[in-house]
């Protein structure tokens, strides 16, 4: 099991005070002497090294109320006067509640991380480039202040992987330093599934589509033609534009969108 004690580095004083004046607050906090830490129930987190990047959130954020865990990438908020379904930019986290999946490894430890860092808390959505997915749900990066950006600790700490659309990449290579780190350290689903929700050694990994060995059939992301063929759980990302002739046969129900999930 894992350990009990988790370990949070602070935001830069700028990050504290952007988040403060989006909230409300009378002061700004000043930048902090040492290392604070959080206590969460059965987390670790491995220290990160110093070289990656901590991101600051932007200016224009819209505040909101947590009202509900729904998994460990999607929550519920008060937005406003009204309720909204809020699914985190540039991550996965393994399946729990997918009709047409079992729960997958690591799925209730995410959720419950998730929980501990969000639940009940007041939190900043700042959006990138799409606003909502095909089911609705708004788009967001979400902010815990004195925390920070929750999709980065969840893929930094194993509980999520990177799973980039564009055009929505703002914090493409934050999530990639987060994800090989969390790799490197064999920290959280890295090292406690057998067989964990992506596949590590055929995994296609993000790339701009105007690669030099990617396949014009998917415009949005880079994946090369055959040989060899690849399925959906060979690519790191999903809900991509598909143009015909599809050589992988990504887009089962011929819809033009690829490994809906």
């Amino acid at each position: 099991m894992l350990a009990k004690k988790l370990s949070i580095r602070p935001l830069l004083a700028v990050s504290a005070i952007i988040l403060c004046l989006g909230m409300g607050c009378a002061e700004s906090p000043a930048a902090p002497s040492h290392t604070p830490t959080t206590e969460f129930a059965e987390t670790e987190t491995v220290s990160n090294s110093a070289t990656l990047i901590r991101p600051s959130p932007a200016s224009r954020v819209e505040s909101a109320e947590v009202s509900r865990i729904l998994d460990g990438d999607t929550i519920k908020v008060i937005l406003g006067s009204r309720s909204e379904t809020i699914r985190y930019i540039g991550i996965d986290t393994p399946e729990t509640k997918h009709p047409n999946k079992p729960i997958e490894c690591f799925g209730p430890e995410a959720s419950l991380f998730n929980q501990k860092l969000v639940s009940g808390k007041r939190v900043l959505l700042e959006k990138d480039t799409t606003d909502r997915d095909r089911y609705g749900r708004l788009l967001r990066y979400v902010w815990v202040e004195g925390v920070g950006l929750v999709n980065h600790i969840l893929v930094e700490n194993g509980y999520a992987r990177m799973s980039i659309h564009p055009p929505d990449v703002k914090y493409r290579s934050i999530l990639l330093s987060a994800e090989s780190f969390a790799r490197v350290n064999k920290t959280g689903l890295w090292s406690a599934c057998s067989e964990p929700s992506i596949n590590d050694d055929s995994v296609v990994p993000y790339a701009d589509s105007s690669g030099d060995n990617c396949s014009p059939s998917y415009p949005t992301i880079c994946i090369p033609p055959p040989p060899p063929d690849l399925d959906c759980r060979d690519i790191n990302g999903n809900d991509f534009q598909v143009i015909p002739p599809d050589p992988h046969r990504l887009d089962g129900n011929k819809d033009g969108t690829g490994c809906e999930g």
